[in-house]
């Protein structure tokens, strides 16, 4: 797990959370046959996108904050692969796909680290706006029925209270009726694999936009035309 020692007196900037809960599973490493690259690879280089996209923007690179959870990979297990790094001092590095799908147990870790967080930055006095939880999964949980519904009712919950919001992302023959237990204020939204660039890009403009508003406000995220697949 990457961990990054803040210094909040030299940064004391109002953060924007986001944590990105990512399917690192076996079937991440099928090959996108329109690139000729596995969704993990394409995932990977939307990844350095994103941290490239949102250095050229003087705020957002001072005040985004990013987490991720990895689910399944090598470990075949969920785990927090990088605690909150402001994207200054973020260093993208690649995930490799292997095992299940335990995204009951990334869903518990991400919705842990970001009450974890916001303690941190209540406690050394840095206002925060709303934090972002993004899962991408290109199927379905392999939890037990028991801990998919106490997770998803966690995070239902954790909306309702306005602790965060969450946006369930199905990738390439996800269960989109499965996602959409996860959030009853945001529906699954379906994206190709071949399009995780776009992803990042839109995810960067929409932070960006976050990191510039005050606590409370109401923001316009950008349109999700660019990677999005609308289904008939």
């Amino acid at each position: 797990m990457q961990v990054r020692e803040v210094s909040y007196q030299s940064n004391p900037s109002q953060r924007q959370l986001c944590v990105l809960v990512v399917d690192a599973s076996g079937s991440m490493a099928e090959v996108v046959a329109s690139t000729g690259k596995t969704r993990m690879q394409l995932l990977n280089e939307g990844l350095r996108v994103f941290k490239d996209d949102l250095m050229s923007d003087e705020v957002a690179r001072n005040r985004v904050r990013v987490a991720i959870v990895l689910v399944g990979g090598p470990q075949d297990e969920a785990s927090l692969m990088m605690n909150w790094t402001d994207i200054v001092d973020y260093e993208p590095f690649d995930f490799s796909p292997g095992g299940l799908t335990p995204l009951a147990q990334g869903l518990r870790i991400a919705l842990q680290v970001i009450e974890q967080e916001k303690l941190a930055l209540k406690s050394n006095g840095i206002a925060y706006t709303r934090p972002w939880m993004f899962v991408l999964t290109d199927g379905g949980p392999s939890d037990t029925a028991a801990d998919w519904q106490g997770a998803t009712a966690e995070c239902r919950e954790a909306e309702k209270q306005k602790r965060c919001v969450i946006f369930p992302v199905g990738v390439d023959g996800a269960d989109m009726a499965v996602l959409s237990q996860i959030s009853h204020a945001t529906p699954p939204v379906n994206l190709s694999a071949a399009k995780f660039k776009e992803f990042f890009v839109w995810l960067s403009q929409s932070s960006s936009e976050a990191a510039k508003s005050a606590p409370g406000d109401s923001i316009q995220m950008a349109s999700t035309n660019a990677w999005a697949n609308v289904q008939a």
